[in-house]
């Protein structure tokens, strides 16, 4: 028909697959959250292969309102895997955020610089602009970059981080240890072995409570060596409590940190105090916080009651 617009699949393909991508890799950079290339790869590959549905015959209900949000589910399910339902509904929140941000400063732009919205025309239950210049596209992709890096930002300078703040007591035998933690959503360190969460403790706070041959490593600067270590403490109490956390982020892109397993630990909110047995401590022998603001990292589980 004349006057009808002609759309290129392929094109449609590329162009949602790239900013499906760029949007979930904001996602993660402005929540913190921890996922691979890999992930973002079969998120963003989900949402391009949907947007295809519209030019194929099919059952309408693939275009509701429903199946859409199915979807962004599936694409964060799997660009950031399943951890908690609070873990996964601030992802999914992050999502719509971004994904709001960037069409409206797009639209806004336009707009603004051209004085009215652009034509555009309808295809089956769809609504397209025609006529955006590529330049729009670009400034979409800059404000992607702009959004996730000024979360990043805002999230180390602390004003997110009042939020994440919450009181935890940990439990070696008698000794309790009582540290101020950062819920940080960064945090997926597990022991590759129990595959028990991993929160990390400063070693001043858990000086006291260590043996002293633990002790000796840490006051001479020394990485406790596994084998070493439990030569040391063979035939007392701690060498059951001894755990190797592999590790890439913590002040150093990989490593190897030494875990220990408490009798327990308390983490207190407001609202309520969660008890676990499940979990190791990773002892991190610098300062975590520079002012002092907590001393220990909380996994964003051990939140939720076990």
């Amino acid at each position: 028909m004349a006057g009808s617009p002609v759309i290129y699949i392929d094109v449609v393909f590329a162009v949602n697959f790239l900013m499906d991508f760029l949007i979930l890799w904001s996602v993660a950079r402005f929540g913190q959250f921890r996922t691979s290339w890999l992930k973002i790869l079969a998120g963003a590959l989900v949402g391009s292969f949907y947007s295809l549905v519209i030019f194929f015959p099919g059952p309408g209900f693939l275009e509701t309102i429903g199946i859409k949000l199915l979807v962004s589910m599936i694409m964060i399910l799997l660009s950031f895997s399943w951890h908690s339902v609070k873990y996964f509904l601030q992802a999914l929140g992050c999502f719509y955020l971004i994904s709001f941000m960037v069409g409206g400063a797009m639209l806004g732009g336009i707009y603004f610089l051209q004085g009215s919205l652009l034509q555009g025309s309808f295809f089956p239950g769809i609504f397209f602009l025609s006529g955006i210049p590529s330049v729009w596209l670009l400034a979409g992709l800059a404000s992607l970059a702009f959004f996730s890096y000024l979360g990043s930002s805002l999230i180390k300078k602390g004003l997110f981080r009042r939020l994440y703040l919450v009181s935890t007591v940990v439990c070696f035998g008698e000794k309790r240890i009582a540290a101020r933690s950062l819920v940080d959503t960064g945090n997926q360190l597990r022991d590759p072995l129990t595959r028990c969460p991993v929160m990390i403790l400063e070693y001043s706070l858990l000086k006291e409570v260590l043996p002293s041959q633990l002790q000796d490593f840490y006051e001479n600067r020394e990485e406790p060596e596994l084998e070493k270590t439990l030569q040391v403490l063979a035939g007392t109490s701690w060498a059951v409590k001894v755990r190797v956390i592999p590790f890439k982020t913590i002040g150093r892109r990989k490593g190897m940190l030494l875990g220990l397993k408490p009798d327990m630990v308390y983490v207190v909110t407001e609202e309520k105090t969660v008890k676990h047995h499940s979990v190791i401590i990773g002892v991190y022998a610098g300062t975590l916080s520079p002012e002092n603001k907590y001393r220990a990292l909380l996994h964003p589980e051990l939140l939720q009651i076990a």
